[in-house]
Parts: structure tokens; sequence; C-alpha cells
């Protein structure tokens, strides 16, 4: 018999996949609400004489609104949680969000939130140390198996441009592909620069919010979003080498798709990629331009080796654990 759920969580942005797959291994009901109805409610609620029991308000992402619709909003919005008895968790993806037009308010804002939060999650201890101050509110958690994800995206309608020229791309060249990268605001000198110099590496690159630019043969740049044809990618080029062009101080999930999928990475030497890559061994970091080809190179020489450590990895990090962790957070018994 399934117990009905006696925590209730509200998010500000909609359920995705990520948290999906944690909350539906949990006794919670958690449902997006928009900040306007949150405000409501708790205004409804007050104005009763009334708080709520086993309520928590998940803020996942900061979000910059402008100067008069942000920081008046979140003091609001928090204040009410205060006074309704409404938990507030925070989950610090990134510790510098795309959106905020400078650092100075992103630490503010990163300030405030942390101070009215009842827990904080972070995806890795490597971003602890850029939170305000240590503290016992802050918890680890971690992703875990996207396949299931690219799976079900495999099912969405195809982009035709994509792979119609993608395929007559790959027909010229032989076997499998050497390099995979599949995200978005990467540095990709580095990388670059290896295609360059060594054009018999061949490198699969999607990103979208770069401008078009001028590539060798080897390379298969695509600037435009791919979602359904991502799993068939992976599967196909399954001895390939993930590319982690990341150094915004967060965990980018491609690190669990790459996973997913067994494929080894090399990424930038910045936490907390290159933690993740060298606490589990699951690949090479390198620090400059030059260093990326013995990067390259040492992986693919202890390819197997890589992969094995890629599996564990994937084995000690799964959406049970975080449940587990998350469980304790939402007080759920």
């Amino acid at each position: 018999m399934i117990k009905e759920p006696i925590v209730q969580v509200w998010s500000e942005v909609e359920v995705d996949f990520k948290y999906s797959s944690i909350t539906e291994l949990m006794n919670i009901e958690y449902r997006h609400i928009k900040y306007w109805q949150l405000m409501g409610l708790l205004l409804k609620r007050l104005s009763s004489f009334r708080v709520y029991e086993n309520h928590f308000f998940h803020i996942r992402y900061l979000k910059w609104r402008g100067n008069i619709k942000t920081i008046p909003v979140y003091l609001v919005l928090m204040t009410l949680c205060r006074l309704t008895n409404v938990k507030i968790v925070w989950t610090c993806h990134n510790i510098l969000e795309y959106s905020m037009p400078s650092r100075r308010q992103n630490e503010f804002l990163r300030k405030l939130v942390f101070y009215y939060s009842y827990r904080v999650i972070v995806m890795h201890s490597d971003l602890i140390k850029y939170l305000p101050e240590r503290s016992e509110k802050v918890r680890v958690a971690n992703f875990g198996n996207f396949r299931k994800h690219f799976e079900q995206a495999s099912l969405l309608p195809p982009n035709k441009m994509f792979k119609t020229i993608y395929r007559e791309w790959k027909a010229a060249i032989p076997g499998s592909l050497d390099i995979v990268f599949i995200s978005t605001l990467p540095d990709l000198d580095p990388l670059f620069h290896l295609l360059d110099s060594d054009q018999s590496i061949t490198a699969l690159i999607i990103t979208p919010r770069i401008q078009q630019l001028t590539v060798s043969n080897n390379v298969f740049l695509y600037t435009e979003k791919v979602t359904s044809e991502v799993h068939e990618l992976l599967v196909e080029n399954h001895s390939a080498i993930g590319y982690l062009g990341h150094e915004n101080i967060s965990v980018p999930t491609s690190i669990y798709m790459y996973a997913s999928y067994g494929l080894p990475v090399i990424g930038l030497n910045s936490e907390p990629v290159s933690s993740i890559i060298s606490e589990n061994e699951i690949g090479e970091t390198f620090t400059s331009i030059q260093d990326i080809s013995r990067a390259y190179y040492k992986v693919r020489s202890e390819y197997n080796r890589y992969q094995m450590n890629m599996e564990r990895f994937l084995n000690s990090n799964s959406w049970e654990r975080s449940a587990e962790i998350h469980r304790e957070i939402f007080e759920v018994s």
C-alpha cells in the first residue's frame, strides 16, 4: 500500500529529470509553483494566523529579474516563509549564476539566500568554500545515471538538418569519433588547439551558445540545440572521450552524461571538475592549451581502465544515494 505524501515541497522551476529521479524515490509531493502564487498562499495563511507543517520551498537557481524585482522579491518571499514556518532549501548548482549582471550582485544574493536557508545542497564538496561560511546546514548530494533521460528524449521529433549534415560528414571519416562535446558555455580554445595540431583526431562538438566558427574537416561543429539524437550519438561513439571545458565553479551534468554511456573524460584543471576527475580517476585534467595533448593521449592509452572507473563512479553516485541525502533534508521518515 502506497503511503500518502507527508511532506510537500514547492520549487520555483519546473520539475526536471534530475529532481523527478530523486523525488520518485521519496514519499513527498514535489511540484512547481510561481513566485507570485507562492506569495499569495503564504499571505493567505499568514492572514488567518496559521502556519504550515512539513512544507518546504526549494530554490534551485538564483535568478536576476532586474533591480526592482530581484532583491525585494527574494526578501519578501523568504520573510513570508519564515513567518509561516515554510523551510527554505537551496540547491547551489552554480557559484556564479549565468543570468547575473555582475559578480557583486551574484555574491550578495548568494549570501542573502544562504542566510535564510534551512538547508543548502551542493553537488560536490568543493563548492562549500565559496559559500558565505562553513555551516552545519550544508549537505553534499550528487546526480545519477542520465541514460534513461536521453533514451526518453530520443522519442522527441528529430533535428532533421543536424542528422542530414552530420551523417554526410560522418560518412567521410573512418571509424568512430575520438572526442565528443555536448554542452554549453565551454572554453573550447584548448580543444580546438588539439584538433588543429593533430588532424587525425575527429570530434563532434554541439554547443548552442557560440557563433559559428571555421573548423577543419576532422571536426563537426553544430551550434544549435540537439536533443533527440544525443542517445544515438553516445551509443554509436562508445569508444570516444568526453570533453569538459567548464570553469564556472559548478558540477556540469555532462560528467554524468558521459558516465552514463561509459565515456572517460578530459577536462580543465578547475574545481570542482578537476576534483571529480582526479578523485574517481575517470580521466585526465589539463592546465593549458599545450597540456591538452598529453591528457588526451594518456586517457586513450589506458581507455579500459578509465572506463571501468567511470562505471564505479556512476554506481557510487546513484539517484538512490542522492534520495537518501534529500530524504534527510526534507525530513522524510
